[in-house]
């Protein structure tokens, strides 16, 4: 846990080991935790995102739980439970949040990804997580930032030729407010700050095809980096599933790039859905 904290105080924590060892404290040896199945809730429009983890516990498993919002949010372990129960617990969270199985390595990247973040802002990571680490063997965690142009082209990479040409890029951008694998996961992916509130009762009157533009061009456009993450990120969790799902990756990916190339939102029409989902909600929340 030494690395969990800000790197300035580090140099304290080494003191405090030191002292320690040279009063003959030993350091405990790791349990040697396991996991069987892992599964990740999607990212939601405020990047928050849930893991729910199963290990065995003898004749009874174990749930823990890692939740993300811009760093590490929760983290706990839960008391063995019957098989029965576990896979009620897995079936109620499905529910209320798409969720899809997703590997090792890439629970592994999210929470190293969520670490760092968390050191960065000189946070620390909850006591819990520590407890997550001990049931399943996660003794190798350390704060690793996910590099975002690495992650895309790893992406770009696994995507035909014949996407990324001109003409096709275009109709995917166009077209990609008509993806069904999104209808559940971007519900929740709308703008909902004070400054977007504020352009939006600045430029009441306007029709809403109007509106958005506007919003796609100005408050939305200042967000441009927070999408394209969220996006990617979506596509990475899509890219856990098998390939006879045939997930929408592909296209999230090539969105993903268009928003980190500057291209122009306008022209990308699950930005354009954004706009539109954010006017509506603002409006229903009586905003305007």
């Amino acid at each position: 846990m030494r690395n969990w904290r800000p790197e300035d105080e580090r140099a304290q924590v080494d003191a405090v080991i030191r002292k320690a060892r040279a009063a003959g404290i030993d350091c405990a040896q790791w349990q040697a935790g396991s996991i069987e199945a892992v599964v990740a809730s999607a990212i939601d429009g405020s990047t928050t995102q849930g893991f729910l983890l199963v290990s065995p516990a003898g004749r009874k498993k174990r749930i823990s739980s890692v939740l993300t919002k811009g760093g590490i949010a929760d983290a706990w372990s839960g008391e063995p439970e019957s098989v029965r129960r576990i896979e009620a617990n897995l079936a109620g969270a499905g529910r209320t949040s798409p969720m899809l199985a997703v590997s090792r390595s890439y629970l592994d990247r999210a929470v190293a990804h969520h670490l760092a973040l968390s050191t960065e802002k000189r946070e620390a990571a909850p006591l819990g997580l520590l407890q997550v680490a001990e049931t399943i063997g996660g003794a190798d965690w350390q704060p690793a930032r996910m590099a975002f142009g690495e992650a895309l082209a790893g992406l770009i990479a696994d995507i035909p030729k014949t996407m990324c040409e001109a003409a096709a890029l275009a109709s995917v951008l166009r077209k990609s407010d008509d993806l069904a694998d999104l209808d559940a996961v971007a519900l929740s992916w709308f703008e909902d700050d004070p400054q977007v509130a504020q352009a939006v009762e600045g430029a009441r009157g306007r029709d809403h095809a109007k509106l958005a533009n506007y919003l796609l061009q100005s408050a939305l456009a200042r967000h441009r980096d927070r999408w394209a993450e969220t996006v990617l990120r979506t596509a990475l969790w899509m890219y856990e599933a098998p390939p006879e799902a045939d997930l929408c990756w592909r296209e999230l990916a090539l969105v993903a790039k268009a928003l980190a190339d500057g291209r122009d939102m306008t022209e990308i029409g699950l930005m354009r859905n954004i706009a539109l989902r954010t006017i509506a909600v603002l409006r229903s929340a009586g905003r305007m």
